[in-house]
């Protein structure tokens, strides 16, 4: 059995192998602090607004159903706990469960354009439109859901 030591092999591998697990540590850290933001007295009076507001779900419409909203969704993800965006009223969807996976598995590729987007101009209601475009059955030239 052949292991790839080389990670571990010189001062430059153990520096770099250590900075990754700090950063590691400190994603997770930042994670659990987002998380408990949704535990606030804030958050459940946004939340609750939010879905009395727009109760049915923004993508299905799109997309010519009618779903019952049961998520709110941060168009722009907050960085954290006092970033304006994470209370920003205009910064909130409401969506179906499934399509909150949907758009959480592109929001991880796509979060970083989004945000140069709304840094240069574009719109909180741009960006939107993008994040919840009825996309997911779009077919290619060979007949393929993309």
């Amino acid at each position: 059995m052949n292991l790839n030591l080389s990670k571990y092999n010189g001062k430059a591998g153990l520096v770099s192998y250590a900075n990754k697990s700090k950063e590691k540590k400190q994603k997770k850290a930042d994670r659990s602090i987002k998380q408990s933001f949704y535990n606030t007295a804030i958050w459940s009076r946004l939340r609750d607004q939010q879905l009395r507001e727009s109760p049915l779900c923004i993508r299905c419409e799109n997309m010519g159903d009618v779903v019952e909203a049961e998520v709110v969704d941060h168009v722009l993800p907050f960085i954290d706990v006092n970033d304006t965006l994470a209370t920003d009223s205009d910064n909130l969807r409401s969506i179906c469960k499934s399509c909150h996976s949907y758009t959480t598995i592109r929001e991880t590729r796509d979060r970083k354009e989004w945000h140069k987007m709304y840094e240069n101009g574009s719109s909180i209601d741009d960006i939107a439109l993008i994040k919840y475009a009825a996309d997911k059955y779009n077919v290619d030239d060979d007949g393929y859901y993309v």
